[in-house]
């Protein structure tokens, strides 16, 4: 009889509720399936005592049974516990019939039958005796499928983990880390609030009890900090710590077991799938098992899902549990098989990387967004086959194409990827695989703060007289994106003038659309607003016409940015939502992060904190998936100015620590300055800061706005930085003494804005009445916002136009008040504009 019950159930309320739920409706056939270790004994051991008033309850192990007759000796022994020489089971061993009169004679039965996999061949039998008995119910365990009319399957998932990032709360709630800390207690190690440590145990043994039990157990020798790092490198240190029946002593031999069962191909195929890493698809895993040799590959991938060995992902991927890939790729050593499957898998997954440097390289004729979605699904697949290449003599091309593909798509930190690549450019390549390398390490070099060095990798591609058309002129074109992020404006725009001029006389559409999408960033960031708007749109509606909703996005959000600096914060907003579901279309993640980051920033300078906080959440959980440490530092930068506004200098500061720990390399250029900027931000909002500090900081932004040197230059010249600096002067401002003060002459006829010399709006009527209405509208409390209609009754009270030029008319007024002197005092509010809440306005 198990004693398995006696210790709590962790994890599995749903499941037991689940199994309850079948058992209530009238199921007499519940399969409880899952792979080794899962804790489907515990679970039907569960169930048992929960239905234990209502049936009279048997427990059945049939870990022994192999044959039709073992299977009848076991469920006759746990019918009736007499000695086996006064039950006949002699005879009974014989007879299934005998088995059958044997449980007629018992009355209503639930019985557990435990560990029925072996025994799958003689699934008939239950039928037989199901069909025999109406008052009979069994409860099953297995690794697969019983196959018959009437069975009811409950498949079982690992216990649930603590999402990535999660506090003390949440790893506390998860049912992993709940059963390690529980089973460690019950195994009377020292207490312990390595949590952290505790975490990456459980994620490690991929949630499995068994596997958790077995290492909660190791902690009355190990700390939890040490038995992590020990798993980490792959050590077997789970042991024997496990009572119970000898195969279910280790981990190891609970799936031992399961490949004793299966078919020699069935073991060749599961062997081969432990080159994979994580998930993947059915495809890949047809094709590298038919490479090593298995016949019908298809059926033995599916028999493998059977028996509960391979997983299938909510995205219809499969998987192996990393203690089964463990075990497997062990008996491929065995099989000598390991060298040629990791060959097929490098092969194989180069095959997609291919595909992904042409899409990223815009080398394909249209956009694929299918081919930047795979990039989430097979990071680990690609970073896995490169490491294969890596460890195979010869094969310069496989190893060639995945280091590029892992440089240009971010799969892996800049660092490494330039590491792979300095090694991949000293072995002999083609003409154009070594300029994707030089473009990819390109691309690295940037992302560290490399710049020079960048640039002069673009030049050994562009000065390269046979190389790819199309590869010359992105180097054009990635050299200009790399200076415009060094802070040198004026060199960029050259660079992207020869990419155009170049590409007029080759038939390279979307690099084109790209290339005036980043003359019409250059302009932004120039501050010439007419060409910005022109550029933009005209890269906007080329890429449209070619279904790139990539590259279309780009140039919407350089809009977005735009708006956003001439205080059309609803105009902005538009345009972002625009931009991010166009880049979630095209599963362009990096840049959906970079995106939602900045439109962060534009609710933050819109006053509307919580829809930043959304936003940010949304790009930290976007940027974790990719390597752009530069990129979470800026996010993380945003947040702390968030809280700080908020008045939480300690969470600002925590967030602060944040972005420091991610920009410790890259951190120059354009965004090292926008860091450094939004740095100063958040300390002045500090309540704690001396105001001497509130004086250099001053200073030092003074200078910035005034003086003519390469840095100032440099941050005055970038729609990042200048967002920076605006945040800056707010934060500065709320260190005045007084408030801002607008004083406005009769019926709107001047201004002054704290003190500075009037301007006269006497001649310009229009202005002159929409400021009027803006002042009658600020006296109410709370001030409303005027709509478009109303500013344009205001400004033009007997004129009527069609909606899109009074609409055009309006927001050109507002523009022009703004360039006036009120830029920082008009806001953009809900659907309209208003003065801002907090300034005094006096009539003169």
């Amino acid at each position: 009889m198990s004693t398995l019950g006696k210790t709590p159930l962790i994890g599995r309320d749903a499941e037991l509720d689940a199994v309850l739920r079948e058992l209530d409706a009238g199921a007499r056939l519940v399969t409880l399936l899952g792979p080794p270790g899962i804790g489907k004994t515990r679970l039907a051991t569960a169930a048992r005592e929960r239905v234990a008033g209502r049936f009279s309850t048997r427990f059945c192990d049939l870990s022994s049974a192999a044959t039709e007759q073992a299977l009848c000796l076991a469920v006759a022994s746990a019918l009736d516990e007499r000695s086996p020489s006064s039950l006949g089971l002699g005879v009974i061993a014989d007879s299934v019939d005998a088995v059958s009169a044997l449980l007629a004679s018992q009355g209503p039965q639930l019985v557990v039958l435990d560990n029925f996999e072996q025994l799958s061949s003689c699934a008939a039998v239950i039928h037989h005796w199901l069909s025999q008995h109406r008052d009979l119910v069994f409860v099953v365990t297995s690794r697969e499928r019983l196959a018959i009319d009437g069975e009811h399957v409950i498949e079982l998932a690992p216990l649930s983990l603590p999402p990535p990032g999660a506090g003390q709360r949440e790893q506390r709630a998860s049912a992993a880390v709940q059963l390690f800390l529980t089973r460690a207690h019950q195994a009377g190690a020292p207490a312990s609030d390595d949590l952290d440590s505790v975490v990456e145990i459980v994620r490690r043994l991929d949630g499995i009890p068994l596997a958790i039990e077995l290492a909660a157990a190791r902690t009355r020798l190990l700390p939890a900090a040490e038995l992590a790092r020990r798993l980490g490198r792959g050590e077997d240190v789970l042991g024997s710590a496990r009572t119970g029946s000898g195969r279910y002593r280790t981990l190891s031999a609970a799936i031992a077991w399961s490949w004793s069962l299966l078919e020699p191909e069935e073991q060749l195929a599961l062997a081969v799938c432990s080159v994979f890493r994580q998930s993947f698809d059915v495809e890949a895993a047809e094709a590298l098992i038919g490479r090593a040799g298995v016949s019908a590959p298809l059926d033995r991938i599916a028999a493998l899902r059977d028996k509960s060995l391979l997983s299938l992902d909510e995205a219809g991927r499969l998987a192996l549990y990393q203690s089964i890939a463990e075990f497997a790729d062990k008996r491929l050593e065995e099989l000598g098989k390991r060298r040629t499957a990791r060959l097929a898998h490098a092969r194989y997954y180069a095959r997609l990387a291919e595909e992904l440097i042409a899409a990223r390289l815009l080398r394909t004729a249209e956009p694929d967004p299918r081919a930047m979605g795979r990039v989430r699904l097979e990071r680990d697949n690609l970073v896995a086959a490169f490491e294969h290449a890596t460890s195979l003599d010869g094969e310069p091309t496989l190893r060639a194409t995945l280091a590029s593909a892992l440089a240009l798509l971010h799969l892996v930190p800049a660092d490494q990827a330039d590491k792979n690549l300095v090694a991949v450019l000293a072995e002999p390549l083609t003409t154009n695989q070594r300029a994707q390398a030089l473009l990819a390490r390109q691309s690295s070099l940037a992302a560290l703060g490399r710049f020079d060095e960048a640039l002069a990798l673009a030049h050994q591609v562009i000065d390269t007289e046979d190389v790819d058309p199309g590869l010359r002129c992105f180097a054009y074109v990635y050299a200009g994106i790399q200076l415009r992020s060094d802070g040198d404006t004026e060199r960029a725009l050259g660079y992207h003038q020869r990419a155009e001029a170049l590409l007029s006389s080759h038939d390279l559409p979307r690099l084109s659309a790209m290339n005036t999408a980043c003359m019409g960033r250059l302009e932004c960031d120039r501050s010439n607003l007419d060409a910005a708007r022109e550029l933009n749109r005209r890269a906007t509606q080329l890429c449209d016409a070619m279904g790139d909703l990539w590259l279309s996005a780009l140039g919407i959000a350089n809009l977005a940015q735009l708006e956003q600096e001439m205080r059309s914060f609803v105009t902005a907003d538009d345009l972002f939502e625009r931009a991010l579901r166009r880049l979630s279309d095209a599963n362009e993640v990096h840049y959906e992060g970079i995106y939602a980051t900045r439109r962060a920033g534009l609710y933050l300078e819109w006053k509307r904190p919580d829809a930043a906080r959304e936003s940010l959440v949304r790009a930290k959980r976007l940027l974790s998936r990719v390597n752009l440490p530069i990129q979470v530092a800026v996010v993380h930068a945003i947040a702390a100015l968030a809280e700080a506004e908020a008045g939480d200098p300690d969470a600002a500061r925590a967030e602060l620590e944040l972005s420091a720990r991610h920009s410790q390399r890259g951190a120059t250029g354009v965004l090292g300055q926008m860091l450094e900027l939004l740095t100063h931000a958040v300390e002045l909002r500090d309540p704690r800061i001396h105001a001497a500090t509130v004086e250099r900081r001053r200073q030092e932004y003074a200078d910035l706005t005034t003086q003519d040197d390469a840095r100032s230059r440099s941050v005055r010249r970038n729609l990042d930085t200048r967002f920076a600096l605006r945040m800056l002067e707010r934060a500065l401002a709320a260190h005045a003494a007084a408030p801002r003060i607008l004083v406005v002459g009769r019926a709107g006829a001047w201004f002054s804005l704290d003190g500075a010399a009037r301007v006269d709006l006497r001649r310009r009527g229009s202005l002159r009445r929409m400021l009027d209405a803006l002042v009658s509208a600020h006296a109410a409390r709370p001030s409303p916002s005027l709509g478009g209609a109303a500013l344009l009754g205001a400004g033009w009270p007997d004129e009527r136009i069609l909606a899109e030029a009074a609409a055009t008319r309006v927001r050109v007024a507002v523009a022009t008040l703004r360039k006036l002197g009120l830029r920082d005092v008009l806001l953009t509010h809900d659907d309209g504009y208003r003065l801002d809440p907090d300034l005094r306005v006096e009539r003169g």
